[in-house]
């Protein structure tokens, strides 16, 4: 989900360069208020602490919500999920000797 329209094209042009394409993958502007979803990416810095909890609200009982923030972002804390940092495993190689490139989350219901 995003409201950039550019940003979504992107996206699609980068699932199906990676051969990701179907209906298996939803790319939304705005999100339904009754929908449950498996995998939720979002940008922390794009989001209040009510959007956040809004995502949450969304995310399906198994399902993963993965943050990307700055460097600087702090480790979220949204009531009921379980935030893992997973940041050095989402490093491209390039940046190897500058790791401080952003940070990343894997968050699932407790």
């Amino acid at each position: 989900m995003d409201s950039a329209s550019s940003y979504l094209d992107w996206a699609r042009r980068n699932l199906e360069a990676n051969g990701h394409t179907g209906r298996c993958h939803r790319l939304e502007r705005s999100l339904p208020p009754k929908a449950s979803y498996d995998l939720i990416y979002a940008d922390v810095a794009a989001l209040t602490d009510e959007r956040l909890a809004g995502l949450s609200a969304l995310l399906g009982d198994q399902g993963t919500l993965v943050l990307v923030g700055g460097s600087r972002a702090e480790t979220p804390d949204i009531p009921g999920l379980v935030a893992r940092e997973v940041t050095p495993q989402t490093i491209p190689h390039d940046f190897g000797r500058t790791p401080k490139v952003h940070r990343c989350w894997l968050l699932a219901k407790d």
